[in-house]
């Protein structure tokens, strides 16, 4: 299989020096990204993740911010999912090897039977790393590719995933489990969006008013609100 990568036409990064810092109606400092600065994020488009996948990512802009809010996560592996950590990677789309930044959550209660799907609602990640990482005023085209980075087991074995490959060892002792409340909103529902054929488009917010669907290969993306979107993977070819 070919490796997939969003293909957005040329982008430039431009690096000035400085910073941009605003502020909130009570006069704290508020740090929002400068003009010129577009985001999108998404899972990984080119594989899907051997235990469990991260295949739909909503992001959202709160208070003038961009905020990965979400996932939706399947177990694909026969036991049941206690946990989960995510894991997200800044990068240009022209250089979608090269890694600004990495961070990922706590470990997040994510009970999952075997091929079960969930919505996992939490604020994996936000524009502002995009500040912390390049520094400056930067200007351009910017991507956080969404994923999971650790799984726990109901058995208590701990699995490590790095991109598509995994091992896996017992786990020493049981980590701190961050409870996540049952999402009430707008989920992500995939089977609208997921039953077609490929768009090849994904969610990108420009900076200023609303979100909006680009070219990207193996990406689909469900545009709700100018302030909400999401974009998952296309059905991956079956091989033959």
């Amino acid at each position: 299989m070919k490796g997939r990568r969003c293909a957005y036409g040329a982008a430039t990064v431009l690096l000035l020096i400085g910073g941009s810092a605003y502020m909130h109606g009570d006069g704290s400092p508020r740090h929002l990204l400068p003009p010129g600065v577009m985001i999108s994020a998404g899972p990984v488009l080119q594989a899907e993740q051997p235990i469990v996948d991260v295949y739909l990512v909503k992001s959202e802009i709160i208070n003038g911010e961009f905020v990965v809010r979400g996932v939706k996560i399947k177990n694909r592996s026969d036991k049941p999912v206690a946990a989960v950590r995510i894991g997200w990677r800044l990068h240009l789309p022209e250089a979608p090897r090269v890694t600004l930044a990495y961070g990922e959550t706590p470990f997040l209660g994510a009970a999952l039977a075997p091929d079960e799907k969930r919505f996992i609602a939490f604020p994996i990640v936000s524009g502002q790393k995009i500040l912390e990482s390049v520094g400056g005023n930067p200007s351009g085209h910017f991507r956080f590719e969404i994923f999971i980075t650790e799984v726990l087991f109901d058995d208590r074995i701990d699995a490590r995933i790095h991109g598509p490959a995994i091992f896996a060892e017992s786990a020493k002792e049981l980590p701190v489990i961050l409870h996540v409340p049952d999402w009430q909103g707008e989920d992500c529902e995939d089977g609208e969006i997921l039953s077609g054929p490929c768009q090849n488009q994904e969610c990108r917010w420009n900076g200023s008013d609303c979100y909006e669907c680009v070219s990207c290969t193996g990406s689909i993306c469900k545009w709700s609100t100018c302030t909400s979107c999401c974009s998952g993977r296309c059905r991956l070819e079956q091989p033959q």
